[in-house]
Parts: C-alpha cells; structure tokens; sequence
C-alpha cells in the first residue's frame, strides 16, 4: 500500500481562523459519515463497536479484554482497527466489513439536516473510513442520499484510514479533496490537520461534553451539524 507523505505545517495555519461563519467561497463540502453526518446516540456505534470487538475474537482466538485492547492499539496506531488486523494478520477486508456492519439502523430521517445540506452550493461528498455500503444504508435513512454526489469509502483508498496520508492522497486523486474553495467536517481533530494544511477549511463535530480544541488546524467547532450548516452564510444557489 503506497503511503505518500503530504506537508503539514507544525505551526503555521494555512488558513486564519475565522470569526465570521462566512461560507460564501465554499463550493465543495466534504463530510465524514459517522458520529458528523449522524450522531452517535441510539447505540448504533457502540453496537457496531461491540461487533468490531467480537470479530478480533473470533479472527484471533482471544479473549474479550484481550480482543478489545487489540481492537483500541490497532485504531489508534492504523486509524481503524480494520487496517492493523489487515497489516497484522492478512485479515480480509470484505469479510470485516460485512460483519461489523450487520446493524440496525435504530435513527429516523432528518429533515433539518437534510434542509441544511440543501442550501450548500457546489459538490457535497461523503469521505468516510468505513465501508460504502453502510453509509449508502445510513443516508438512504436519513433521507439525504439524493444530496450527495460521491461516497469515498476504504475500498477507494486501498484501505488506508484517515489521518494516514495515504487516504488523503487517494481522496485528492479522484477530487474528493479540493485544495480550494471546500470545507470539511468531521468528528476526529486528528482527521482535519492535512486538510487545513491543503487550504480547506475544517469544522470539528464536536462530541457532546467534550473540551474543545485549540489547534491551528481547526478552525470551526460545532455541536450539532444541522444547526451549523443553517447558521453559515452561503452563496445562493442558482
């Protein structure tokens, strides 16, 4: 898997932070999927969490505690846990997926949200870590699938997750990324730091009570994704 190096600054913002939530140069908006396009309450993520956990069982023929401190080495080291057990133990990919995604999706259509994406101009994509097939599912529930013209998923990647360079260089390569005009959401800091370096602007989702973030890369932090998208000023569409 080629793994590509792109700069990020250790200091400098290639983008002042700004004080205003003026949107009116951002024609390109890019989402991640879990816990940003949807939020993680109902269960979902900890259901999907505990499967995750059950397959390093099952695929390693360990114990519960040992499975789970596994499955938190491997996505804090690779970014998900999918990657480490691939790089690891030749785990396969297909057969990961499939199996921690096999879950109800216990959420209801937003139709707030949904009119939010609706003002933005431009290109909306979905760049998520996770597989294609269940963020298919969860924008199909949410009612939003219509409003988005990609979904980028592992497989596009060659299974390299964010923050690993190697995603954002794939993402860059097939314009999921946009070096100008474009904006990116997501409710890990860690995944904004090259897209600020590459000049987009980077909005944090943040987790309910968690301390915000003071890091040059983030330059908005929202608690609720709707909310913000209503609350920036835009170019009207044509």
């Amino acid at each position: 898997m080629p793994k590509p190096i792109l700069p990020v600054p250790p200091a400098e913002n290639t983008l002042a932070r700004r004080d205003r939530h003026d949107f009116r140069d951002i024609s390109h908006w890019v989402f991640d999927l879990d816990n940003t396009l949807y939020a993680a309450s109902g269960g979902l993520l900890d259901t999907i969490e505990q499967r995750i956990c059950l397959f390093v069982q099952r695929e390693l023929a360990l114990e519960y505690d040992a499975a789970w401190k596994v499955q938190k080495d491997y996505f804090h080291q690779y970014g998900t846990t999918l990657t480490g057990l691939m790089e690891k133990h030749g785990t396969d990919p297909e057969h990961y997926l499939s199996f921690v995604n096999d879950v109800a999706l216990d959420f209801a259509p937003d139709p707030h949200l949904r009119a939010g994406l609706e003002r933005l101009p431009g290109r909306r994509v979905v760049f998520t870590s996770n597989c294609g097939r269940h963020a298919e599912r969860v924008l199909d529930r949410l009612g939003i699938t219509h409003l988005f013209d990609d979904i980028f998923d592992m497989r596009r990647t060659g299974f390299a997750a964010k923050p690993m360079p190697a995603a954002y260089h794939a993402a860059l390569s097939e314009g999921v990324l946009s070096p100008s005009g474009a904006a990116m959401f997501d409710d890990l800091p860690a995944n904004l730091e090259i897209p600020a370096s590459l000049g987009m602007t980077t909005i944090w989702l943040r987790p309910e009570a968690q301390a915000s973030e003071r890091r040059n890369y983030i330059h908005f932090e929202a608690d609720d994704l709707a909310e913000f998208l209503h609350s920036i000023e835009v170019t009207d569409k044509k």
